[in-house]
């Protein structure tokens, strides 16, 4: 609200005498700036005794005219000083709104402000100055002494006891509006005495005014006045004819008075131009009667927004001359808008024009809220004044429609007091909209407005459509009375709406909370829908409310923009969703179409047509608080079947258990739910996959069990985890240790480890981690512990060029210590979803101690397989020869799947397992035609030491230890196998296929044994040869020995004969059929060494039977 507040100078001496020293019109105003920190100039026209104490106030005088009606606003107290000011002399007073200000200050005395007040804060919508003499804290003012004000007619209810009078001791140096600021620039000098001056300096054509920035006048002038010698011509009442709302068809003339005291004028011109200070044109000007002189011809009509500068320059005989300006006026057409027209007075008026036709008050700009309001409080009775919008050609348009907010507060709303629309066909767009046809439109307006607090409400929609005329004005007019109310208006919008539109169709009226309906609305315009393609300018919302009411006046409704759907005849269809995509809490909705139209006002369709009382309705039912997936059916998401209370809907929590066969996969549709929770126990983790299409209102959990006092891999599967999720040693209960991994430190597969001691560092995706809870010194004892991830699950692609390396030393150099970021296992031999280069074939992974371990195609090791389970670290290695590896993964590499993959191809191979100390290890050795006996990255599997020294450890040994060894037909293969304890330990072969027979030989006892059949148990110490043990095999072939021979094999350059019978001979012939050599035999293993390379067929004769074998020696 903009106030019209009061200044006023109080004068009372400090000993408290009760005559008078000064008098009214002893001093007055010459200068008043109401912006930036507030400024003012004073001059004395009797000379001002020393010591006098002058106080200046903006509060508003009482009923009696003996005090202030309150101190709300601010007071400053001038001390004069030990001098007397003499008359003429001006003085300035600077920065007056704060005494905190660095230039706070008077030219002349000491200025503070008053202990009873605060600093002044001047205002430009009409603030005034009156001068007093008494004690103005106490309600003994004795003699108002003058008063200036920035407006025309605003003194208020009690300006009449104040006994100033306008246009001398009381200055209105404006004569409309509210200027911001404004400086006297009429005479100071020839008058016979100062009193002479007040009439000149309470005319307001003696003041030069700026009307948006009052800093302008500064710096004030401090030219004092003088009386006596030669008097110049004065010029004063100058005017314009018109004299307000000149349009560029308007010549205008100017009229002024002149007179000269002790002379007779000689000569009055008027000198003009369209820039200031350069005011090249004449014109003379003649005497029209009495001292009145007017131009001899007009200055022309000017194009609009041209401003226009004069200045009257008057000559007498004696010869003095006067120039009076410069003034000027700015030429405004009536504006004109097209449609759309909106209007949200962000910066003020815009092109809105205000006419003032009663009262003192007028329409202000409110910036604080980006309004235009009208008050009378305060005002005359009655206060009239209207705001008009700029004229439209109705007839150029169509459907129009109007709609704006208002808000009220104070008085009454009555017919005497209220704000109503009107829209004229005949008036001209300026000046006073008396006397022209005004017609009325009703609109929406607030209800129960109160003193209290601000009411509002939207206009609805005005039915512009019986409105026609080629340039027709739109008006607000405010009325007060006895009870005026403060009303402001914005967000004015009138434009053409749709021939017709409608809401179509919504595709349910019942559903639950996790579901969405389809929304259809259609909506015609002539020539813009008719048509392929979407008619332009058109926008389309549904909205949906609790209440049942009329859109266009209701704030309830909510709007989600609906899609341009096709065509439909002449007729554009727009479609979107309501129900769990917004999201809607239960309830029953009313549900509606917004249109809009090239950016003109909101139209409403309702079912059928445009609304009238026919809003759709969407009754949403709640879904269950919570429901745990059971996967009876399938994997489907969306089936109400795999859930133990129905699909989760958005405020449903969502339990994903482990143990199950199927799990959830929110393939097609859109999925939601509050809360989600995977989770994970001893017996192994739950699987999840989404497909970016879950919409989740609250948080999701996934869990990581992990047992207690061993090593286990892990990798995140929730954005934005950190350490913070286990309990690191040294924190309350639970000891967790944290290890991260460097491959540069790869000397062996434990020193890359780097124990992470800081809860805040960040745990990455892809990543892996060692983590060993420390059960054992837990307080009570725990054997394993569920870690909580929460937050956003990882999904999507993860991974980079070049983002795994071989810059270790070492045997194990290039091992990069990879995870599964998902909630969800992955297949490590998926068809898509991975990026492999330079990248051996092998993972890895710590399970309690050892390590699990696969190869395609097969047979995983240690628990190893090619699926790899959520939340699992594991190792994977740059291919040798290389210095960097790419390891991508995405969404296609996922499954749900706990059952390793089993190729029907894989065949050859046998599977040994060592076992003691109730641990045991693996290995596999696979025959493979495309393989080779040197290790290959894509075919074999280094061995992995096991970090718990308790278990038994089995290998081959060829060029590296593997723990995989694909090899080409061979016949031995020497193994490696240690320990850290001594024991007794087993060997067995787990798994055959596809290979006639298998032999242990144990090289420290000579025993071999036929793992086909039997396993082997042994005394093992520390202290033993690794090589201890060679694995032998038969062909392929189904050829057979006889019961006299029970193997023929060879190892290196050496053959091997185990004998049945206590005697033969061997006989040793080439591929071309010479004996080479004979070799006597006995019970037992008989062994000889061949010194050539290459393929023999070994004969042995024993009593009648024969047996022959090809051998290959190397």
């Amino acid at each position: 609200m903009k106030k019209f507040t009061f200044l006023i100078i109080a004068l009372f001496a400090l000993n408290s005498i009760s005559w008078s020293q000064l008098s009214s019109g002893d001093i007055a105003f010459t200068a008043m700036n109401v912006d930036g920190d507030d400024d003012f100039a004073i001059v004395a026209l009797v000379d001002i005794p020393a010591n006098s104490t002058i106080f200046f106030s903006d509060n508003e005088p009482n009923a009696d005219g003996s005090g202030f009606l309150d101190f709300n606003e601010g007071t400053l107290q001038w001390e004069t000083g030990a001098s007397v000011i003499a008359a003429g002399t001006i003085v300035v007073f600077t920065d007056v709104d704060a005494g905190t200000n660095p230039n706070f200050g008077a030219s002349v005395g000491t200025l503070s402000i008053a202990s009873f007040d605060s600093g002044l804060n001047l205002s430009g919508s009409g603030d005034a100055l009156y001068a007093v003499e008494g004690s103005p804290d106490g309600d003994n003012i004795t003699a108002w002494l003058a008063g200036i004000q920035n407006a025309a007619g605003v003194e208020g209810a009690n300006f009449s006891q104040t006994g100033l009078a306008s246009g001398t001791t009381f200055i209105e140096f404006y004569s409309s509006g509210s200027p911001d600021g404004g400086y006297y620039s009429g005479l100071r000098n020839g008058l016979s005495s100062f009193a002479d001056y007040l009439s000149l300096l309470g005319s307001n054509t003696n003041w030069t005014t700026e009307d948006s920035n009052g800093e302008l006048i500064l710096p004030i002038s401090t030219s004092p006045f003088t009386v006596g010698g030669n008097i110049p011509p004065v010029v004063t009442n100058i005017s314009t004819t018109p004299a307000i709302d000149i349009t560029s068809s308007d010549a205008v003339s100017v009229s002024a008075d002149v007179t000269d005291t002790d002379g007779s004028i000689t000569g009055v011109e008027l000198h003009w131009g369209t820039t200031s200070g350069s005011l090249g044109t004449t014109i003379l000007m003649s005497n029209t009667g009495g001292d009145t002189y007017t131009t001899d011809t007009d200055i022309p009509a000017q194009a609009d927004g041209t401003t226009v500068y004069y200045e009257i320059v008057a000559t007498d005989d004696e010869p003095e001359s006067t120039t009076a300006g410069e003034f000027s006026y700015t030429v405004n057409d009536p504006a004109t808008t097209a449609l759309p027209y909106v209007e949200d007075f962000a910066t003020g008026f815009g092109d809105c024009y205000t006419f003032n036709v009663a009262g003192i008050k007028t329409w202000y700009y409110y910036s604080g809220g980006q309004q235009v309001s009208a008050n009378g409080f305060g005002g005359d009775n009655p206060e009239e004044d209207w705001l008009i919008l700029p004229g439209i050609d109705f007839d150029s348009y169509s459907y129009e429609v109007m709609t704006f907010n208002t808000y009220a507060q104070y008085g009454t709303n009555d017919a005497n007091n209220y704000l109503k629309l009107f829209y004229s066909s005949d008036y001209p767009g300026l000046g006073d909209p008396s006397g022209y046809t005004w017609v009325e439109l009703t609109y929406n307006q607030p209800t129960g407005i109160n003193n209290s607090s601000e009411v509002s409400a939207p206009s609805g929609n005005i039915d512009l459509t019986g409105i026609s005329g080629s340039m027709v004005y739109i008006a607000f007019k405010y009325l007060s009375t006895d009870s005026p109310t403060r009303w402001s208006v914005d967000n004015i919008v009138i434009g053409e709406t749709l021939d017709w539109y409608n809401l179509q169709w919504v595709s349910f009226e019942v559903m639950p909370s996790w579901y969405n309906a389809e929304v259809y609305a259609q909506a015609y315009k002539a020539g813009v829908t008719s048509g392929g393609g979407q008619g332009a300018g058109i926008e389309c919302w549904v909205g949906y409310s609790l209440i049942d009411e009329d859109p266009s006046t209701s704030d309830n409704f909510t709007y989600i923009p609906l899609n341009y759907f096709g065509d439909s005849g002449d007729n554009d269809e727009y479609k979107g969703l309501l129900g769990a995509d917004v999201p809607m809490a239960p309830g029953t909705y009313y549900v509606v179409a917004r249109w809009s139209y090239l950016g003109g006002p909101y139209h409403y369709g309702g079912y059928g047509g445009q609304w009238n009382n026919n809003s759709a309705y969407l009754n949403i039912y709640e879904s269950a608080a919570s429901t745990t997936w059971t996967g009876a059916v399938n994997d489907n998401w969306f089936d109400g079947g795999n859930w133990s209370n129905d699909v989760p809907g958005y405020n449903s929590d969502a339990i994903i258990p482990t143990g199950l066969t199927n799990y959830p996969k929110t393939t097609g549709g859109t999925a939601m739910c509050n809360n989600i929770l995977v989770q994970s126990d001893a017996s192994g983790d739950a699987s999840f996959i989404e497909y970016g299409n879950l919409i989740m209102l609250g948080t999701a959990t996934v869990e990581k069990y992990i047992s207690a006092d061993t090593y286990h891999s892990f990798s995140p599967s929730v954005q934005g985890q950190t350490a913070n999720i286990f309990h690191l040693a040294g924190s309350t209960g639970l000891d967790v240790y944290l290890y991260g991994h460097s491959e540069a430190n790869n000397a062996d597969p434990e020193s890359g480890y780097y124990e992470i001691v800081d809860v805040n560092t960040a745990l990455m995706a892809t990543q892996g981690y060692a983590v060993f809870p420390d059960g054992a010194n837990a307080t009570p004892p725990v054997t394993g512990y569920n870690f909580m991830q929460e937050g956003v699950l990882n999904a999507g692609s993860f991974g980079s060029v070049d983002n795994l390396s071989r810059t270790g030393a070492g045997s194990f150099a290039g091992f990069n210590y990879y995870g599964n970021p998902y909630p969800s296992s992955i297949d490590w031999e998926a068809g898509s979803g991975w990026t492999k280069t330079n990248v051996d074939a092998s993972i890895w992974s710590e399970n309690g101690g050892s390590w699990a371990q696969y190869i395609s195609p097969g047979p995983g090791i240690n628990g190893g397989s090619n699926i790899v389970g959520p939340g699992q670290g594991f190792f994977v290695e740059v291919t040798s020869g290389f210095t960097t590896g790419t390891l991508m993964i995405d969404n296609d590499a996922r499954t749900n799947t706990t059952t390793p993959y089993l190729k029907s191809t894989v065949s050859n191979y046998v599977k040994l397992a060592a076992t003691g100390n109730d641990r045991t290890d693996e290995m596999v050795v696979r025959f493979d035609e495309n393989a080779t006996a040197q290790f290959e990255g894509q075919f074999d599997g280094l061995k992995l030491a096991a970090g718990d020294y308790e278990y038994p450890q089995i290998y081959s040994i060829a060029d590296k230890n593997l723990a995989y060894n694909a090899l080409p037909e061979t016949e031995t293969v020497q193994l490696g196998f240690h320990c850290g304890v001594n024991g007794q330990y087993t060997i067995e072969a787990v798994d055959i296929n596809e290979i006639a027979e298998v032999w242990l030989e144990d090289t420290f006892t000579g025993i071999v044994t036929n793992l086909a059949t039997s396993s082997y148990t042994f005394s093992y110490s520390t202290s033993d040869e690794v090589n201890r043990f060679v694995l032998h095999f038969t062909a392929l072939s189904t050829d057979e020995l006889n019961a006299s021979v029970n193997n023929i094999y060879a190892y290196n350059n050496n053959v091997y004969i185990h004998m049945i019978s206590n005697h033969g001979i061997a006989q040793v012939y080439n591929m071309t059929g010479q004996l080479v050599n004979t070799y006597n035999l006995t019970s037992g293993t008989n062994q000889f060494a061949i010194d050539q390379r290459g393929n023999y067929i070994i004969k042995v004769v024993c009593d009648s039977e024969i047996a022959t074998k090809k051998v290959n020696i190397q």
